[in-house]
């Protein structure tokens, strides 16, 4: 959900988690079991997002939500890698989705990738054996600086005024 916090009802946050975490532990536990239990070799992605980086005004529920989605992967991670079952958290920005055209007022194509892109990226990365990627050189580099370099605060204000900018808040 996009828009000020105050203003989100309960039950959109909440759609919100059942989708976001409700969905994947749902989808992720007989995947994982049936794999662990059959010893398969196998690799599961979880998507994520930029905004859980630190978070973001505007997108609060969304960004806790995905950033739930990163830890978790980096959890199974841990836990399954040694039994050749890849986790990873794809922390992908700004993604041309029928559900961001619909709702980005002003796009910044600069930042943007297409989900053919996201997709792409994240699966060549893979055979890397980390737990999470960050498609697109650009998001790479903004991973790199907002989360290693700059204080919690800059990142915030940065990422909050992209959102205002983007979603026209």
């Amino acid at each position: 959900t996009v828009g000020d916090y105050f203003e989100t009802t309960l039950q959109s946050n909440q759609l919100e988690i059942d989708v976001n975490i409700n969905g994947v532990l749902q989808s992720t536990s007989p995947f994982v079991k049936k794999l662990v239990n059959n010893k398969r070799r196998g690799g599961i992605v979880l998507m994520s997002s930029m905004s859980c980086i630190q978070g973001t005004g505007h997108l609060a529920n969304y960004a806790a939500t995905k950033s739930w989605n990163k830890i978790f992967a980096h959890s199974l991670w841990a836990e399954l890698s040694p039994l050749n079952i890849n986790v990873m958290a794809c922390v992908a920005g700004s993604t041309t989705t029928p559900t961001y055209l619909q709702i980005a007022h002003n796009r910044n194509e600069f930042i943007e990738l297409s989900p053919q892109e996201v997709a792409s990226e994240c699966l060549a990365a893979m055979v890397s054996g980390l737990p999470s990627t960050n498609p697109g050189t650009l998001n790479k580099i903004v991973n790199f600086v907002f989360s290693s370099i700059l204080p919690v605060a800059k990142t915030l204000e940065t990422f909050t005024t992209e959102t205002r900018a983007i979603f026209g808040r």
